[in-house]
């Protein structure tokens, strides 16, 4: 409410604005509904009066009508794998063949050597299909008793709907070529064709050599000589450059957690400092693993001074299915994990192990063993695992005066890194705005260094909160601070 309006009649008014605001936006809302609810059902009733009508019209109409009728049915089955074949070859146009699996790399060679020339043909066999289908509906259609009643009591109610019987036959057929092509054929096939489309090029190859057989009559007689001539002359005024699109982040990540089979989707660390330096690490680890390559991964962190005290151990394993290729699908296994969905692992068929070296005390190390999730059941699945570790570092472990620094090396893909440097409220010091660097095998790499974010918090224990997103793997991360007394 607007605060130079204070009077009670202003509030009253006010109040009723915004009720009235709310229930005419939950009055559209069904409205809408409703509409689209009526139009699913009128919808659905037409398609089951054409099933019935053409089933009543196979019954009365003889022999021919049956031929006709498979015939038909043989068209609407072409229409659809064309249309899924291409729609499949669309989706798989621009990929390299070895991303697809071994048995259909040479028929991938094959069509992308063809390249447009195949939905070329596609158009060219979909309209023969076309006009074979509005001949083949052409029967002497037999309404359902009550589409009958129904269509006569419209017809006497509302004259410009009284039709003739040639006119009434027409329209059938019309609504028996059009609506079976979409409902039935092109719109499923190619709906299947997208969800999977490798899978479509192999259970339907065989409908390669038809279309290859159509290219070559198609520029044997020269039938698409008017396309080419206008391809070629839009083309000259169309940009030359081929499509250019930017790396994608979270694109180069799911691809390098399937090449590599396993990556962290987070980590998130705090680190916990008192007045003497002495820390607290608290890292917790979300890997998603995808195949049994890999057994093994450890986690270790070092800082200034002797570790007195580590522990570690898995929280949670899950078995999982085989993500798709988009993050979208590793997120929403990722939330049904953390909304504690999926099978566990067999008890005590995971755990971490300590492999700290005694030269290195100022080490904090644990390995996760036995993570063989596509050895160990089939159909081949995946896993994720929830990896946590404790440890707590001596006196000087975090600089309390002069100047500091942070490091986190990428061992292998992660999507998000985030960690926390809280200071204990009795500390006497506290941090300067730092600065960010990044390095690959000892080299800078400044376009990297922009992807480190923090959110200085002053007057706050929370000092400093650091997050990186799809940090680059094998890279080593660095924050430098200056630490003052207060």
């Amino acid at each position: 409410m607007p605060k130079d309006s204070d009077t009670p009649v202003h509030r009253r008014a006010w109040f009723v604005l915004q009720f009235c605001r709310h229930v005419l936006f939950l009055l559209r809302k069904i409205l809408l509904l409703a509409a689209q609810t009526l139009a699913n059902v009128l919808w659905l009733l037409f398609a089951v009066v054409l099933i019935q009508t053409w089933f009543l019209s196979l019954i009365h109409g003889g022999y021919d009508a049956v031929w006709y009728s498979i015939g038909e049915i043989f068209v609407l089955g072409c229409l659809g794998l064309l249309a899924g074949f291409e729609m499949a070859f669309a989706d798989l146009r621009d990929k390299d063949p070895g991303q697809v699996d071994e048995d259909i790399r040479g028929l991938l060679r094959q069509m992308q050597a063809y390249d447009d020339k195949i939905s070329e043909a596609r158009e060219w066999l979909g309209v023969a299909l076309v006009v074979a289908a509005a001949a083949l509906v052409e029967l002497h259609w037999t309404l359902p008793v009550y589409a009958d009643n129904a269509l006569a009591w419209l017809q006497h109610r509302y004259k410009p709907l009284h039709f003739e019987a040639d006119t009434e036959k027409f329209v059938l057929s019309i609504l028996f070529t059009t609506l079976p092509v979409v409902w039935f054929a092109q719109a499923p096939a190619k709906s299947l064709a997208l969800w999977n489309s490798v899978r479509f090029l192999k259970l339907f190859r065989w409908a390669w050599p038809i279309l290859k057989v159509t290219i070559a009559v198609m520029e044997l007689v020269r039938i698409n000589v008017v396309t080419e001539v206008i391809r070629w002359a839009t083309r000259r005024v169309w940009p030359k450059e081929p499509r250019n699109l930017k790396p994608s982040d979270s694109a180069h990540y799911v691809s390098c957690v399937r090449r590599y089979g396993y990556g962290v989707h987070d980590m998130d660390e705090t680190i916990f400092v008192r007045p003497d330096g002495s820390i607290t690490v608290h890292q917790v680890s979300l890997i998603h693993v995808l195949a049994a390559d890999r057994t093994t991964f450890e986690r270790w962190t070092t800082w200034n001074s002797a570790c007195k005290q580590k522990e570690a151990h898995v929280s949670r394993a899950v078995f999982c299915p085989l993500p798709g290729e988009k993050i979208g699908d590793f997120e929403e296994q990722i939330a049904k994990f953390r909304s504690g969905g999926f099978k566990d692992f067999p008890q005590d068929s995971i755990k971490a192990v300590d492999v700290s070296t005694t030269p290195k005390p100022n080490l904090a190390a644990f390995e996760i063993r036995s993570i063989d999730p596509m050895g160990t059941i089939n159909p081949p699945q995946g896993a994720i695992v929830l990896f946590e570790m404790r440890a707590e570092w001596n006196a000087n472990a975090f600089a309390i005066s002069g100047q500091d620094f942070y490091e986190f090396t990428c061992e292998f893909p992660y999507r998000r890194f985030r960690t926390v440097i809280t200071l204990d409220p009795a500390c006497l010091f506290s941090m300067a705005l730092p600065d960010r660097s990044c390095s690959f095998r000892g080299n800078r790499h400044d376009a990297e260094a922009s992807r480190i974010t923090f959110t200085p918090i002053p007057r706050s224990p929370h000092q400093l909160e650091i997050e990186i997103l799809y940090p680059l793997p094998g890279a080593t991360y660095r924050i430098d601070w200056q630490v003052w007394p207060i």
